[in-house]
């Protein structure tokens, strides 16, 4: 049975979705219900039912979680780091994040653990904080290395996230796809 959506083609954005940022190296669209990001060598996807593009100080391109479980509040996006010709190892990149972490008073930093991520090393980085009103807050940072960058996908949420929640922003991240 055929589709009636051709889900490779991408459709022009409508003025009623959120305005991303765009530049020559990145553009925006809508893939049926998916909030595409093309950004320097890479695409992202995000469930238009689910996230909310924001602009993020810092992000690349940045999202608010809009999922069914409204309680739960998770910012998340992707910061793109050059290494400006240094030579660098994803571990040492990785240390030296750990490093800066745990450098911060306000920061508990949890664990380190190399993990995949669409088949590319990658390492998840795990620090608890107190934010605002000593409000506790995990800060989820998964570390990946490509062409000379590091791509890091960094969210925010509340120790006790839920399960729908936290499967949400594993289906986010899994759509993170280099393109070069």
């Amino acid at each position: 049975e055929e589709s009636s959506v051709d889900e490779t083609s991408k459709e022009e954005s409508s003025s009623s979705e959120p305005a991303i940022e765009t530049s020559s190296d990145v553009s925006s669209s809508v893939e049926s219900e998916y909030l595409v990001y093309n950004g320097e060598g890479y695409t992202i996807k995000a469930d238009s039912s689910k996230w909310k593009t924001v602009t993020t100080a810092g992000m690349d391109v940045s999202y608010n979680y809009l999922g069914s479980d409204a309680v739960t509040t998770i910012s998340t996006g992707v910061q793109v780091l050059s290494l400006g010709g240094e030579s660098i190892t994803l571990k040492q990149a990785a240390e030296q994040t750990i490093n800066s972490l745990k450098s911060i008073d306000s920061y508990n930093f949890k664990s380190s653990e190399q993990i995949k991520i669409n088949g590319n090393d990658a390492y998840l980085l795990l620090t608890e904080y107190k934010a605002t009103n000593n409000i506790t807050v995990i800060l989820d940072q998964r570390l990946q290395m490509h062409n000379g960058k590091i791509y890091v996908f960094q969210s925010a949420y509340a120790p006790d996230i839920s399960a729908s929640a936290k499967a949400d922003l594993e289906e986010l991240l899994a759509s993170f796809t280099f393109t070069d």
